[in-house]
């Protein structure tokens, strides 16, 4: 699985990133990618697009424009729930998240991650190296799984139906049957 992954990073070097920017709290996506990211993004491996306003990003999300990764700069003295990441992940469920902030606690970067952040980093201690290698990661991982849920579809279709005309085998009428009996 490692080398897979690997693979992937290593294959991406020559795509852009589709990057959306949003920040919530003190700080905006604007002014986070003029102070911050800027230098490290203008290398040109990565298009990024900032979003006006929390509002505005979750829009761009529904709207189904396409992103291989989204920045989430949070700025705010609370912690951000895995609610709210539940709803940033319901309108894009395959643009993995990477969280940008001054600093968090352990346990809510733990509970952060389970509710499906795809990387952390801490803005005072950002490198550029460090930056492209979450980002490169995040959607490397997301394309692979992308990547399996085609082909596992792809193998289902091939045993399920007959190559030549498209229609159900036999075999998927009797799964199919025995689930209703």
């Amino acid at each position: 699985m490692g080398r897979v992954k690997l693979f992937w990073i290593t294959n991406m070097s020559s795509k852009k990133i589709q990057l959306l920017l949003l920040s919530e709290g003190r700080v905006s996506a604007s002014e986070l990618y003029t102070s911050t990211l800027k230098r490290i993004l203008d290398q040109g491996k990565v298009q990024v697009d900032v979003a006006g306003s929390m509002e505005d990003g979750i829009s761009r999300l529904a709207s189904r424009q396409t992103y291989d990764v989204m920045v989430l700069g949070w700025f705010r003295e609370e912690a951000p729930t895995p609610d709210f990441i539940g709803q940033i992940r319901l309108r894009a469920d395959s643009v993995p998240i990477v969280m940008l902030s001054d600093t968090m606690a352990g346990e809510t970067i733990s509970l952060l991650f389970k509710s499906g952040i795809r990387g952390w980093l801490i803005r005072d201690k950002l490198t550029a190296d460090d930056l492209m290698k979450t980002l490169e990661e995040a959607v490397g991982e997301s394309r692979l799984k992308e990547d399996t849920r085609r082909v596992v579809h792809e193998a289902f279709l091939k045993a399920s139906h007959d190559p030549l005309t498209g229609l159900p085998n036999r075999l998927l009428f009797q799964d199919r049957l025995s689930i209703v009996l």
